[in-house]
């Protein structure tokens, strides 16, 4: 056998592929990247415009005994709990109220929201001494309470302000009329920047009545 010799096995030729008649020639415009935002949580809540997600439909929870309303996605499930009875909520907490993208709330909870009965100096300096090494507790002996931004005239505290929505889950805090608001996000989960748009979309629409 010599290098002239027809292969047994020729090597296939390739062939263009073929068009029908009146079939475009043109590549489709490939849709764009989604922008990834790496602010962190305290340029992202000082920044008063409100994030749209194209594919979430929102509806809005309004809770009248205590005077409050925010969005949420609107296939999602609530539980709403008073004065810690259930397995969920402490004692000290007077209402609290899980956002859940199932109806299993213990697995799939991604906001949880409580009102607790004492004011945020009492909650800061409770958590200070149940968790000393805590973000919160370690600010609260350097600098006390000082909140990071003013949204709705309240004064939001952020734990970690200064780290990206990727690094952790989302918790603000706040007072009103003697009592502690807190909402927190849980694990971020996979995708991190969608989950992270829709925490800030439900912090940014929450706002009381009056």
């Amino acid at each position: 056998i010599t290098e002239n010799t027809p292969s047994l096995y020729p090597k296939p030729q390739h062939q263009p592929p073929i068009i029908p008649p009146g079939a475009s020639t043109t590549t489709p415009p490939q849709k764009p990247a989604a922008q990834v935002d790496t602010r962190s949580w305290g340029e992202r809540l000082r920044d008063t415009k409100i994030p749209e997600i194209p594919d979430v439909t929102w509806r809005t929870y309004t809770n009248k005994e205590y005077g409050f309303e925010m969005e949420y996605p609107k296939e999602w499930q609530i539980n709403t709990q008073t004065d810690g009875k259930d397995g969920f909520s402490s004692v000290d907490e007077l209402f609290s109220m899980q956002f859940s993208t199932s109806k299993n709330f213990y697995f799939d909870t991604f906001m949880y929201f409580s009102i607790r009965r004492k004011n945020f100096k009492e909650f800061i300096q409770q958590i200070a001494r149940d968790n000393p090494d805590s973000g919160l507790g370690k600010r609260f002996k350097i600098q006390g309470i000082t909140p990071d931004i003013i949204m709705n005239g309240l004064g939001i505290i952020i734990d970690r302000p200064d780290l990206e929505p990727e690094g952790m889950s989302l918790w603000i805090g706040f007072e009103k009329d003697g009592h502690s608001y807190v909402l927190n996000q849980h694990e971020p989960g996979f995708d991190y920047q969608h989950n992270s748009q829709i925490a800030e979309h439900m912090v940014k629409t929450f706002h009381f009545l009056k």
